[in-house]
C-alpha cells in the first residue's frame, strides 16, 4: 500500500566522489507535502522532455526551490510522487466491494486528495469531451477525425 506522505524518510547525500556521506531523517511536514504537489505540477512538462534524467533533473530543481536538497534526494521525492499518486489513484477508483471498516483512507479524510485531485484529476481525457470532425461526402464514408480536449 502506499504510504503517507508525513512518513519519516531516510535521505542520502552524495559527496563530490559520488559516495554517500551522510544519511539523515527528514520527516515531511504537511505544508512541504502540499507545496511538493504544487511544485510537482507547476514543473509537469520538465518530466516529459523524453531526455534520458530529465525526471531527477526536474525533482533537483523542485527540491532546490523548496529548500530541500540538502533533506531529499531527486530519488526519494520521485518515490514520494509515486507513492501520492498511487494513494490518490486508489481513492479514486477504489476496488469494487471494498469498503472503510478497518479506518483505511478516503477522499475525504486523505489530507491530499483535493490537492492531488486538483493535479491529476483533470489529466485524464473523458468519452464526454471526445469530438469528432467530418469531412467529405457521408454518403460515400465520409472520414472523421476525433480529437479531444482537456476536460475542465
Amino acid at each position: 500500500m502506499a504510504t503517507d506522505m508525513t512518513e519519516t524518510e531516510t535521505a542520502g547525500r552524495t559527496a563530490a566522489g559520488g559516495s554517500v556521506c551522510v544519511n539523515e531523517t527528514h520527516k515531511w511536514t504537511e505544508d512541504e507535502c502540499r507545496l511538493f504537489i504544487q511544485m510537482r505540477d507547476k514543473h509537469n512538462m520538465k518530466f516529459k522532455s523524453g531526455k534520458r534524467g530529465a525526471s531527477r533533473d526536474a525533482f533537483t530543481i523542485i527540491l532546490k526551490e523548496m529548500d530541500l536538497l540538502d533533506k531529499v534526494t531527486p530519488e526519494q521525492a520521485r518515490k514520494k510522487w509515486t507513492n501520492l499518486s498511487q494513494k490518490y489513484k486508489e481513492l479514486k477508483h477504489p476496488p469494487t466491494g471494498t469498503g472503510t471498516e478497518e479506518g483505511e483512507d478516503t477522499p475525504v479524510s486523505w489530507s491530499y486528495f483535493q490537492d492531488m485531485d486538483k493535479v491529476l484529476g483533470g489529466k485524464t481525457y473523458h468519452y464526454s469531451t471526445l469530438s469528432c470532425l467530418f469531412f467529405g461526402d457521408i454518403s460515400r464514408g465520409a472520414g472523421c477525425i476525433h480529437f479531444s480536449r482537456r476536460a475542465k
